[in-house]
Parts: structure tokens; sequence; C-alpha cells
């Protein structure tokens, strides 16, 4: 028999009878012995020699324990039948039965009363009687027995050696009670770590080696002084472990094959075990019916969907102005169409004939005007306030301390539309601070129009500013995203043949953006409605056809540095509990902060641009453009 076999048969240990538990022993004894005469053992060899000294100390346990059961109710049933039944046989001579008897079962010495004889203290190894009476033969003794009564000695009473045999002969040929089904593991103690003489995890057996244990982690420790503020300090001696059989144990080693039937086993093992069970309960068990009788188990987490993020805002430069208020002066920004006005004298050409001819000051007759200069005058300072938001929530106590997850819950659905309010806030200056400009759309798809729209804007108001090599910033709705997606799969499918146009990711759009020349980012808030009247907060979806995205789309074009987020910090006072709050059982949370957009830049190069975009994925190569009789941006 393998160690496994032997595992798996402890597995149903309390099934086993007497005779199956003796001959697993045997084989224990003999695998021990098989193991033990190898010459050279390693460290799992060792490991099964142990596990087979487990299981033999297992098996003589419940020998034992199925030795007590049965002398126990053999008795029992000996004392019912000499109470109900008055069957037996009178004790003869000076052998009676009515002194301390010994159990035939037990191991140890015999009771001093003598049977069939005078006979002393005899020693009743397993079952037989050693008295040094005369015990001729159980024949004899059947025979003198049949003939006697049961007896009492002090009011107990007793069973003769007949009536007890009888009884045993019952036992044996009525069938085991079932019993509970086998765990799938044992529970051992183990020696921790770091016990002195004791190797780790090493099985602890009995009382004797737990002392011996305890003892050496005690002198290993000697008198210890515990750190300030703890006394005390746990050293760990013995620790639980649950034994699997070898059969249920994934090792590191095993494959994946292996890891698989291990787990099938024990699905099986453990529906067995519920079969067995049920199987215990027998024919006639009821069940309850009527439904549940208790109230439902409550489910306090609170779930949340939203987000506190600030897209717009973030994506402009933070400048801390402490004190509420700033004022800045204006850029000094290049305009060619004062190029002939205030800034004529700048450059001015004189021949050689006009400076023969004279000055005067205002050029009458063969004069030239005098030589004019342009003057630097103090500018005018810019001022830029600062606006307060506040947040302010009360919260019942009894709610806070009952139900606190959905408490928390709404704080965050707060701090969303505190971010909404924060957003919606700056886009409005933005939007005030901007020039609108528009775009009809053009035969092509969406991305080829908006992408124009993008590049002539730019191109004109750089050409304007006499600067070719500004970085821009773009802002878009997030939704406008799926706008572009939409149209360059539509224009990729017709024209690739194949499902490169399902293939096409946010990143693409992104880097399409960019290579414009522009820097990218989205807003998620309302910021319209468009030129073209579309809204670009998109609302829910209620019963019936999915609605089309909207026509239109509104974007934010200006050079970077444009514009700058203005903040003078947060004032947060925490929870206030104040006397007329307390009177209503109430507290409050309170949060303001100062915020405003200011613009940095040049007046006239911040803007709206409201485009309208068809995502039809139609492209240069499949319309033909007249540039002549209609212009893309009519």
């Amino acid at each position: 028999m393998t160690l496994e076999e032997i595992l798996a048969q402890l597995e149903q240990i309390e099934s086993l009878d007497t005779a199956s538990l003796e001959e697993l022993e045997a084989a224990i004894v003999a695998l021990y012995q098989e193991v033990r005469g190898a010459d050279d053992l390693s460290e799992e060899d060792v490991a099964a020699l142990e596990e087979l000294a487990t299981a033999r100390r297992a098996v003589q346990a419940q020998i034992a324990a199925n030795a007590a059961g049965d002398a126990e109710q053999a008795e029992r049933l000996a004392n019912l039948d000499a109470e109900m039944l008055g069957e037996g046989e009178e004790g003869d001579g000076d052998g009676d039965d009515a002194g301390d008897d010994a159990d035939a079962g037990d191991a140890g010495e015999g009771g001093s009363g003598d049977d069939a004889g005078d006979g002393g203290d005899g020693d009743d190894a397993g079952g037989d009687d050693a008295g040094d009476g005369d015990d001729d033969g159980d024949e004899d003794d059947d025979a003198t027995d049949r003939e006697r009564e049961l007896v009492t000695a002090g009011g107990t009473p007793t069973l003769n050696r007949a009536a007890r045999r009888r009884l045993e002969s019952m036992q044996r040929r009525q069938p085991r009670a079932q019993r509970e089904p086998a765990t799938f593991g044992q529970d051992v103690v183990v020696a921790a770590a770091g016990v002195p003489n004791i190797r780790a995890g090493a099985r602890i057996q009995n009382a004797e080696q737990f002392g011996a244990a305890l003892a050496a982690q005690h002198e290993a420790i000697g008198p210890f002084q515990g750190r300030p503020g703890e006394p005390f300090q746990k050293f760990p001696v013995l620790t639980v472990r649950r034994d699997f059989a070898a059969d249920l144990t994934i090792r590191e080693r095993d494959s994946a094959e292996r890891v698989n039937e291990v787990m099938d086993l024990a699905v099986q093992r453990h529906l067995a075990a519920i079969d067995q069970q049920v199987a215990t309960m027998g024919d006639d068990v009821v069940l309850a019916a009527g439904g549940p009788c208790v109230a439902a188990e409550p489910d306090y987490r609170v779930d949340f969907v939203g987000s506190d993020t600030r897209p717009f805002s973030t994506a402009f430069p933070t400048v801390r102005y402490p004190r509420g208020r700033v004022s800045f002066y204006p850029p000094l920004c290049f305009d060619g169409s004062d190029a002939d006005t205030t800034y004529a004298q700048i450059g001015r050409s004189i021949t050689a004939a006009e400076d023969l001819a004279g000055y005067t000051a205002d050029g009458a007759g063969a004069t030239v005007p005098f030589k004019g200069c342009v003057r630097i005058n103090c500018p005018d300072p810019v001022p830029c306030g600062l606006d307060i938001l506040i947040k302010c929530i009360t919260i019942g106590n009894w709610v806070d301390r009952t139900f606190p997850e959905y408490v928390r819950a709404w704080q965050q659905l707060i701090d969303v539309y505190y971010a909404r309010a924060y957003e919606q806030k700056h886009i409005a200056q933005v939007v005030a601070g901007s020039t609108i400009v528009t775009d009809s759309g053009s035969p092509f798809g969406a991305a080829l129009s908006f992408t124009s729209a993008i590049l002539r804007v730019i191109a004109h108001t750089n050409s304007a500013r006499r600067e070719p090599n500004r970085m821009w910033r773009l802002q878009i709705p997030s939704w406008a995203i799926a706008l572009l997606k939409i149209d360059l799969m539509r224009y990729l499918n017709a024209t690739s043949n194949g499902l490169a146009g399902l293939n096409v990711t946010d990143a693409q759009v992104i880097a399409l953006l960019r290579n414009v020349g522009v820097n990218v980012s989205t807003y998620v808030d309302e910021s319209g409605p468009t030129t073209q009247s579309d809204a670009q907060l998109l609302a829910a979806l209620s019963t019936g056809a999915v609605p089309d995205l909207p026509t239109s789309v509104r974007a934010f074009l200006y050079p970077e540095g444009q514009w700058v987020r203005g903040t003078g910090g947060e004032l947060s006072t925490g929870v206030i509990r104040d006397s007329s709050l307390v009177q209503a059982n109430d507290f409050q949370t309170f949060v303001e902060e100062w915020t405003s957009m200011c613009q940095r830049g040049c007046a006239g190069d911040s803007f709206v641009l409201d485009a309208a975009l068809c995502p039809n994925g139609v492209s240069g190569g499949t319309v033909v453009m007249d540039c002549f009789s209609e212009s893309p941006g009519s």
C-alpha cells in the first residue's frame, strides 16, 4: 500500500471498523520499514516518515475510540436487559460478579472479584480471564451461567459474563451507525520558527513536547524589557497547520494537468461528502417551505458614478494671486492695420529730392512733412479679479453615524456638481473674451473639414501677427473624439477593403489633430449652444432610436499662454459644530475657493470655433471641389 493510498483511507478513518484499522496499521508499519531501510534518505523521505508516524497514531486513537464506544454501548444494553428483562443467573460460591468487574476490552489490572473459584487479582488482557480461580472452559461456564440470575451489589446492576457476551455478539451483528463525512485535511500542531533545538514546522505530538518547546523558547528569551509603551511582546512557540492528503495537495512543481486533476478530485470529494450527509438524514426529512422568515440582509455599500475632474481648467497655466486681485499690463502685439497710421513714421523713406525741397509742418508745396517719431507712453493696467466658489454641506449626526457609506457617496456626488460649476464658470469667461468664428462645413468628412478649419484660423492669425511659429491649444468636447473616429472609420472602410476602418483609436484621432500643429485637450461640460444651435453636453438616452451626434462642434482655439487660471487658494473650515447646529443634531463642512480666468495674450487671438461637421467619411479623392465658385467655409 502506497503513502497516497494510506492517506486516502485516513480521510475515512471514522467509518472503518477495528479489523480494517488493524490492517491499515500493519500497512503503515510495513511502509515505514521499507522507507526507513533506504541508505540515503531525502528531505521528502523524512517528511513521509513523519506522515506515517502521524497516521499510525491516528489509527491507534481510532481503534481505542471504537473499543471504548463498543464497551460503553454493550454495558448500557446489559444494564437495560438486567433492569427490563430480569435474565441471567446468580453468581456462585466465592466468585460472585458483585465485585469490581473489569471490562473485557480494558487494558490494565483486572477487578478484585473472582469468577468461578477463589481467584485473586487477575489481569484481563484482551478479554481473557487470568484469575487464579478455575476456568476450565467456556462450555462449563456457559452451562453454569445459564442458571444464574442477576444480582446487585450496592444497588448497582451488573451483568454476568454470559449476558455480556450475548450483548457483545448482538453489537457485532448490528450495522455501525453512519458517521460524519471525513474532512479534507487534518489539523496538526507544529513548532513555530525560532524555537531553539526544534526545526520550524516539526510536529508537536504530545504535551511533553509542547512543554519542552515552551521551556526552550522561555530560556532563549531570558529577562525581557519591553519598549516604552509596549511592556509585552509575543514570541510564537506553536502554530496550527492543516495537512491535506497527497492527492489533494498542489505542489509548486506540479503541471497544469496535475493541478486540474487535484481540483476536480476536491470537487468530487466535496460533493460526495454532501451526498453522505444527505443520506444520513433518511427519507422522512421534512423541509420547511413558505419563503424566508427573516428580513433580507442589507448591503450598505453605495455605488457612485461621476467624475470630479476639471479638464478644461487644468489645461491652462495656473498663477497664484494671494491677494485676490491682480493688474497687469497688456502685451504689445503687432497689427498690420496700424502700419499706415500709428506706426507710419517707422521705416519712412525720404528721397534726396524730397530732402532738397525742404521740410514744413504740413508739407505744403514742394516741401515734405517733418520727420516724425512714435512716442512711447505709459500704458493703462488691466485688472483681473478673482471670484469665490463655495461648497457647504449640512449632515445629520445620526445619518453620519449610522450610514457613513451613504454620506461619503453624497459628498463625492457634491464634489462632481462643484467641479461642473467650476468648469462652466471658466468656460463662460473664455467664451466672453474670445472671438466667435464659424465654419459651415464642406463636402468632405468631419476629419478633413475640421482640420481644414483649424488650419485656416491659425494661418490667418499668425499672418496678421507676423508670427508663424506660435504653438496653439485646441480644446474640444470629449464626445467629438467619437465623431471624428466614426468619420475616419467610414473613410478607411471605403478605401481599404478590409477591417482597418474598425481599428481607429482615440490616440490616432489625437495624433491627427496634433499634426495640425496644436496641443489637444478635451472638456466635458456645456459650452454652447453653438452658432448652429447644438448643445455641447449630450442628453441621456431614453427609449427609442439612438440619436446621432450633434452636427456642429464648439472648439476653443488660442495660442498657448493666451489665458491663465488665477487662483487665490482655498479656505476649508473642516467640520463646523456651532450651537445652532448642535441643537439640531447636525454638523457642516464648508469650503470656498478663489478663482478666475485672466487673458494675458493679444486681444483678438482667442477664438471660439463653431464648426459644422458631418462624419460621412468623404475624402478629397471622391469629391471635386471648385475653389473659384464655392468657398470651403461658406
